[in-house]
C-alpha cells in the first residue's frame, strides 16, 4: 500500500478545523425516544458477536427498556456505487436503508417491524469504516475519480434518505479510532491477523487511515450541519465517537477493569504473514473471562464489549434526552 507524501501535509491542517467545529456550542436535545433504528456496519451490527459479548445497540434497548429495530450489519459500505466490497455484506445505501422502507410500508402486517418514524424514534447511522479501509487499499483513489470526498457525502445522505422515509430524529456517529487498532496499527503493533495478513509499510497505513478518518469525519459533520438547516422540523447530532474513544485511551482506569490493556485484543488471531487466510489455520487465544473487562480491543479491528457499554451508556442519555460531551445536536 503506497499513499502520496501529500497526507503528511494535509492531516495537520485538517485536525484543527475538526477541532474548531466539534468546539462550537450547539442545541439542546430535543426530547426522549423509546424506538432506536440502527444502521451501519459490524460496530453496530447485533447478529455476530463481533465484542465477545453483546453489541451496543442491545444495551441500549435494556438500560432505556425500549425497543431496538436493528439493520446494521457487518463489513457494510455506503453504498457499492463508490467502494463494492461485493456480496454477502449489506451497504447502507443499497440494502439498508431499502429495507427500512419495505418495513415501515408493511407496518403492521407483521411483529418485530419499525414503528412509523415518529417523534419518539431516533434513528444512529454508523458507516465509514469500511469505506476508508477499501480508500486506504486502493491508495487514496478508486477508478481515478472516487474519494473520500465520496464516500462522507454518501454518508451525509443516509440521513436525507431515511428522512423521506418519515424519519426526523438522527444520531450520526462519526468514525472511531481505527489507527489504535491492530489491523491498521504501525510497525512493531500490526501483525498478520484475519482481516490482513499481508506484509507491508505499517507506517504509511497508519498515517493513511489518520488522514482518511480526519477527513471523513470533517467533511460529515460540516456536511451535516448544512443537510440540517434544509430539513423541516429534523433533528440531527453529531456522536464524536473518536473523540470519546480518544478519552478512553487518555483515561482508561476511568472505563476498563483491572490493569486496562489498549493494544492487544482479548482474543488474537494471527496467521503467517502474506498467505491466503482460508488456507490455513490460525493460532487463536481468549483471555480469562474475568479480564475481559480490563480490554479495549475484543479482535484486530472491533473494541470489546466493556467499551460497547460504555457507547451505549452515552447513547442511552441521548435517548432519555440528556446531555453527554460527546453529542452535538445541529437542528
Amino acid at each position: 500500500m503506497k499513499f502520496s507524501s501529500l497526507a503528511c501535509l494535509l492531516l495537520p491542517a485538517v485536525l484543527p478545523a475538526l477541532a474548531e467545529l466539534q468546539s462550537r456550542t450547539y442545541l439542546t436535545p430535543p426530547g426522549s425516544f423509546k424506538n432506536l433504528i440502527t444502521l451501519g456496519d459490524s460496530y453496530s451490527d447485533v447478529t455476530f458477536s463481533f465484542t465477545g459479548g453483546r453489541q451496543w445497540p442491545r444495551f441500549v434497548e435494556e438500560y432505556i427498556n425500549g425497543t431496538l429495530y436493528p439493520f446494521a450489519s457487518a463489513g457494510a459500505v455506503c453504498t457499492n456505487n463508490l467502494t463494492d466490497r461485493g456480496p454477502p455484506f449489506l451497504p447502507v445505501m443499497d440494502a439498508q436503508v431499502p429495507m427500512v422502507a419495505a418495513a415501515v410500508q408493511r407496518e403492521g402486517v407483521a411483529r418485530g417491524l419499525p414503528p412509523s418514524m415518529s417523534a419518539d424514534t431516533l434513528v444512529t447511522v454508523w458507516v465509514g469504516s469500511n469505506d476508508l479501509g477499501v480508500l486506504l487499499s486502493s491508495g487514496f483513489v478508486i477508478n481515478g475519480t472516487i474519494t473520500v470526498a465520496q464516500t462522507a457525502q454518501c454518508a451525509v445522505s443516509v440521513v436525507e434518505s431515511m428522512y423521506k422515509l418519515g424519519a426526523r430524529n438522527f444520531l450520526f456517529m462519526n468514525v472511531p479510532t481505527l489507527e489504535k487498532s491492530i489491523l491498521y496499527g504501525p510497525d512493531g503493533v500490526f501483525y498478520p491477523n484475519f482481516y490482513m495478513t499481508q506484509e507491508h509499510d505499517g507506517m504509511q497505513v497508519n498515517l493513511g487511515i489518520q488522514l482518511l478518518i480526519a477527513q471523513q469525519n470533517y467533511i460529515t459533520l460540516s456536511g451535516l450541519g448544512m443537510l440540517a438547516a434544509t430539513l423541516d422540523r429534523a433533528h440531527i447530532a453529531y456522536f464524536d465517537s473518536y473523540r470519546l474513544f480518544t478519552d478512553i485511551f487518555r483515561n482508561p482506569s476511568g472505563y476498563l477493569a483491572g490493569t486496562p490493556e489498549l493494544v492487544k485484543p482479548a482474543a488474537p488471531c494471527t496467521y503467517p504473514p502474506n498467505v491466503d487466510m482460508m488456507s490455513v489455520v490460525p493460532n487463536c487465544t481468549l483471555v480469562a473471562d474475568e479480564e475481559l473487562d480490563s480490554y479495549f480491543w475484543h479482535d484486530e479491528l472491533h473494541v470489546s464489549e466493556a467499551i460497547a457499554k460504555v457507547i451505549a451508556k452515552n447513547v442511552a442519555s441521548v435517548m432519555n434526552g440528556k446531555t453527554n460531551p460527546y453529542t452535538l445536536w445541529l437542528s
